[in-house]
């Protein structure tokens, strides 16, 4: 998948392992290298295969094994997943924690999406410098936007959601979610999304390919 709330040339994603990943090849992200310069996969996709477009032509993929702490930064349009055992079956002890999030560079604006796309992140935030603002395009990469903000079209990124790291920190915002004010799914985002992705379930199939099966 390529994922990612901001326009691909105005972000760049990141993972933090938070357990050692990739032992036998679980748990780890796989990115497909040099993916990032494809010209076939557009903007609005989320999910994809690699055997489709020009992908085929990128045949290397990492075999990372992160350590907890080491921090993945990569390109927003790189194609990558998160390798499961086979059947997504997770035994107990076997399950890895992460974070995962996006930075926007200044004057970024905040796209939804128009396939709505679940994510294998547990958790993610989006790091916003001066001047980005949020655009709602419609439809949406709903999953990856069910945390209880207000914002709406247009609006500049702020707030406690939307954390400014850059140039400077905005106090309020780090104390509210110092406090724990920050609502990480909204109920009634979570309804609505479940309504979609449920008149619409032909149409996200592709979701299962969202976590890599090891062969």
């Amino acid at each position: 998948n390529q994922n990612g709330p901001i326009d691909f040339p105005d972000a760049i994603r990141w993972w933090v392992a938070m357990d050692r990943c990739g032992e036998n090849k679980f748990g780890a992200p796989e990115y497909l290298l040099g993916s990032h310069k494809n010209e076939s996969v557009s903007n609005e996709a989320v999910f994809v295969t690699p055997e489709s477009g020009d992908l085929p032509n990128y045949t290397r993929r990492t075999t990372y094994e992160p350590e907890p702490g080491d921090l993945i930064i990569w390109d927003s349009r790189t194609i990558h997943r998160i390798l499961a055992p086979p059947g997504q079956s997770w035994e107990e002890g076997t399950q890895r924690r992460a974070l995962g999030g996006t930075l926007a560079k200044s004057g970024a604006t905040y796209l939804k999406k128009a396939v709505l796309a679940p994510s294998v992140t547990l958790q993610a935030t989006t790091l916003a410098k001066f001047g980005a603002t949020y655009l709602n395009k419609g439809g949406a990469s709903g999953i990856s936007d069910l945390a209880g903000h207000t914002q709406v079209n247009g609006e500049a990124l702020g707030g406690p959601y939307f954390p400014r790291i850059y140039p400077t920190r905005v106090p309020e915002e780090e104390a509210l979610r110092s406090m724990g004010g920050i609502e990480g799914r909204s109920t009634k985002k979570m309804i609505d999304l479940g309504v979609t992705l449920a008149s619409n379930a032909g149409k996200y199939i592709s979701f299962t390919k969202v976590v890599g099966k090891k062969e």
